[in-house]
């Protein structure tokens, strides 16, 4: 996807978030996110992190502090809404192949805007389900989605997503997307290929990606599933991000 792109993309979905936010309430339970009500999503969302880093252009990884600032005060609602726009506005300032510290390493400022975007995307995804009113999720922005995850597991919990060779394999539907993910004993092995697994599941882009972010059960009939379903079931016990 285009850099501009996850910029409209942020802004779209923030204001989406804290739309469905204000009308579930603060103390809404938000069931994705298991212990979390609808004030602890507006506090994540309101981390000011990214849009500090793109700001800073530095390619130095940014103090501990950064990581465990509290937003600060004021309202809930507005001060996610106000970050949401503040990162697409560092990012649209900032050219997309701008060095910068990320989560990898250093890269470029396009790396925060497709995590920005997809971040987004899925808090919303979060309150909108706390509010029992999920919208549609673009289908090009959910396959790039289901990349990113692909992408963010083999960085940050491939080792411990260990097993006896079993696969999985998730195939979209609508976008020209599928993975076989390999739990071997050394930790999870993923290619971008159409391989047979021990299950399968196939579905839309965005009932993909919610499944791989687990945002939907395994057993929702938004999926087909074929061959062993205990596999799919364990799936959100090992990969949680």
């Amino acid at each position: 996807m285009e850099y501009t792109a996850y910029i409209a993309s942020i802004r779209e979905n923030i204001d989406l978030l804290v739309d469905a936010a204000e009308e579930a309430g603060l103390a809404a339970p938000v069931p994705t996110c298991p212990g979390w009500t609808v004030d602890d999503l507006l506090v994540h969302v309101a981390s000011e992190l990214y849009a500090r880093v793109v700001k800073t252009r530095s390619t130095d990884r940014p103090d501990v502090s950064w990581f465990t600032a509290s937003p600060p005060p004021g309202d809930r609602y507005q001060r996610a809404r106000d970050h949401g726009n503040d990162l697409a506005d560092a990012l649209a300032a900032t050219p997309e192949n701008t060095p910068v510290w990320t989560f990898a390493g250093p890269g470029t400022t396009m790396f925060w805007a497709r995590r920005g975007a997809h971040e987004m995307l899925i808090h919303r995804c979060d309150a909108e389900i706390a509010n029992s009113s999920l919208s549609p999720i673009d289908a090009d922005l959910a396959a790039d989605g289901i990349d990113e995850f692909f992408d963010l597991a083999q960085r940050r919990i491939a080792r411990s997503m260990t097993g006896d060779g079993e696969t999985l394999h998730f195939h979209c539907t609508d976008r020209d997307v599928e993975y076989l993910a390999t739990l071997s004993p050394n930790g999870l092995v993923v290619r971008r290929e159409h391989a047979k697994g021990d299950v399968a599941v196939r579905a839309p882009a965005s009932a993909l990606l919610l499944l791989l972010w687990n945002r939907l059960p395994y057993d929702s009939v938004d999926l087909e599933v074929y061959g062993d379903r205990a596999l799919l079931e364990r799936w959100p016990e090992i990969s949680r991000i």
